[in-house]
């Protein structure tokens, strides 16, 4: 699957979901496989209902109240969506996934 989306400026920017996957060692070294498949996953749901996916996905990790939250968005074009789900209690985490037309990286803001 691709996703594509061109800027005003006529840039293309391309989120192939077929290419190399990495993480960074913050992400191996903070990130449960949990929160990593989560962000995995709701990447390719979103690929795949047909949403143009920007170059940068954020997920947030948190919690509110009894309930964990993850809030997944991106900048252009904009969406934010908001899941919960009960478990343990989790820290808050910031998760970047960049694709940067060679390779598709999960990151932690603070790697890039």
């Amino acid at each position: 699957m691709i996703g594509l989306f061109i800027l005003s400026e006529g840039c293309v920017i391309v989120f192939e979901l077929e290419k190399n996957k990495y993480i960074t060692g913050g992400i191996k070294e903070k990130v449960s496989m949990f929160q990593q498949l989560v962000c995995w996953n709701l990447i390719e749901q979103k690929n795949e209902s047909g949403i143009k996916l920007d170059y940068l996905q954020i997920f947030e990790f948190f919690q509110e109240k009894d309930n964990n939250k993850i809030i997944y968005r991106q900048e252009r074009p904009l969406f934010i969506d908001e899941y919960s789900f009960r478990g343990g209690a989790i820290k808050y985490l910031k998760i970047w996934v960049i694709d940067d037309s060679e390779r598709i990286v999960m990151m932690l803001p603070e790697e890039y």
